[in-house]
């Protein structure tokens, strides 16, 4: 391999050792910081929710008493299944909408499945 390229990738890798250091660093203040936070410690009491997940879900809903129901918060994140109703025929369920939050939905769908696995691996 010519000189030139062993430095490039000599560079490469100090960047990606550097990076993942920060990521660790990061990593343990978020779980430093979510011990203690009673809501943070609420949300992780729900199977697939970690610390991050828990994050993620406070930042994109903010204030949990402006919705007034669970109907309300899951409309915000785009969560409730669409409709059709037209005339006399009998209204019509589909996917759910994904209007809303995108990040919101994104985490809440992940832990869903992480939760399912969980569930699932204490079932067997």
């Amino acid at each position: 391999m010519p000189a030139t390229v062993a430095l490039g990738v000599e560079l490469e890798l100090n960047h990606i050792e550097m990076y993942s250091r920060s990521i660790e660093q990061l990593d343990h203040r978020m779980a430093e910081l979510a011990w203690g936070n009673e809501q943070i410690e609420l949300l992780m009491s729900v199977p697939g929710i970690s610390y991050y997940s828990a994050f993620v879900i406070m930042a994109e809903v903010g204030d949990i008493r402006r919705f007034e129901s669970a109907k309300q918060l899951t409309a915000y994140a785009g969560l409730c299944p669409s409709f059709n109703q037209s005339g006399k025929k009998p209204t019509r369920h589909g996917p759910i909408t994904r209007k809303g939050r995108s990040r919101l939905r994104w985490i809440a769908v992940e832990c869903a499945h992480v939760g399912r696995d969980t569930l699932q691996s204490f079932n067997a």
